[in-house]
């Protein structure tokens, strides 16, 4: 009997043991989720402190958290006049302080929306107040701007200046790289006055200046292609000369060694593009070639024939 009543005495203790200590009611899904999203909300700051912060950050000079800061206030604070305006402002000086007009334009663009949002909810008593900051923001909009389509205006008047001092300096150009860098240049203006149509007096100037310039690219074109043919026909007269003096010379071997006759007409009239040469020109190279033709051996004939029609001819550049 002891034994039995000291063993219920132990299951009656666990039991109790078990039931204060480690049972936990049954909690639902929804009852847990609540649970932890109240453990995981983050607290709102007030006014207050999201202005001291701001303030602190402006002394120590991080602009750009400032800004953040104030963002952030008007989410949780949207009807802050306070955040407003300092939010407003520092854009403002944003804008003064970049050197580029599109960054300019975005901070405006910001402070407008900020404005706006604010109105909405601040409701009709923030309104005057509001049109104020707005216009404000608005005027440097079109001021920025307005200096941006001055600027532009500038840039085109430039270009077309330079466009008509090229003109000028082509009608007395003579060298070919030098006109060649030339009709670049007024190729890469024109593809930038593409873009950006001039206004009417201005258009007017280029369209003058261009059609003078069309007229004087072909002239000159013409010019650096006759004098380039000039020059490639005298050049081939002397290859021809210097072939016929060479083959006058060494008759003997080159009427019979095929090798050695092919290899000296590869090396100087292989490369002739008849299709430059004048008519005179033209004649003597059929003299000279055929007047070695007739000279030479029937194999001989064939090498040649073949280093003629095989080997590259020149191509001019004009």
């Amino acid at each position: 009997m002891v034994i039995l009543l000291i063993i219920n005495l132990g299951l009656t203790g666990y039991l109790l043991y078990k039931t204060v200590f480690f049972d936990h009611p049954v909690v639902s899904g929804e009852q847990a989720r609540s649970s932890l999203e109240a453990h995981l909300r983050v607290h709102v700051e007030t006014e207050t402190n999201f202005l001291r912060a701001v303030d602190n950050a402006l002394k120590s000079g991080r602009v750009l958290e400032a800004e953040l800061i104030l963002k952030s206030c008007l989410v949780h604070h949207p009807n802050s006049s306070r955040a407003l305006e300092q939010y407003v402002n520092l854009l403002v000086m944003k804008t003064e302080k970049s050197s580029v007009d599109i960054e300019k334009l975005v901070a405006l663009h910001e402070a407008e929306k900020a404005i706006l949002r604010y109105v909405e909810i601040a409701g009709p008593k923030a309104v005057n107040r509001a049109m104020e900051d707005l216009e404000r923001v608005r005027k440097k909009d079109e001021d920025i701007r307005e200096k941006m389509d001055q600027k532009r205006q500038e840039e085109k008047e430039e270009r077309v200046s330079e466009f008509e001092d090229l003109v000028k300096k082509l009608r007395t150009a003579e060298e070919e790289t030098e006109i060649r860098d030339m009709l670049a240049t007024a190729c890469g203006i024109e593809e930038e006055l593409l873009d950006e149509q001039p206004e009417r007096e201005l258009r007017e100037r280029y369209n003058k200046a261009r059609e003078e310039m069309d007229k004087l690219a072909a002239r000159k074109g013409e010019e650096i292609r006759n004098k380039n043919l000039s020059e490639y026909n005298s050049a081939a007269v002397e290859r021809l000369s210097e072939m016929l003096d060479d083959f006058n010379k060494n008759e003997k071997v080159y009427s019979k060694s095929a090798g050695d006759f092919a290899a000296v007409i590869k090396e100087t009239i292989g490369t002739i593009n008849t299709h430059y040469l004048s008519a005179e020109v033209l004649t003597y190279f059929n003299y000279v070639y055929g007047f070695v033709f007739s000279l030479v051996e029937d194999d001989v004939k064939y090498e040649i024939t073949k280093v003629m029609t095989d080997t590259p001819k020149d191509v001019l550049k004009c």
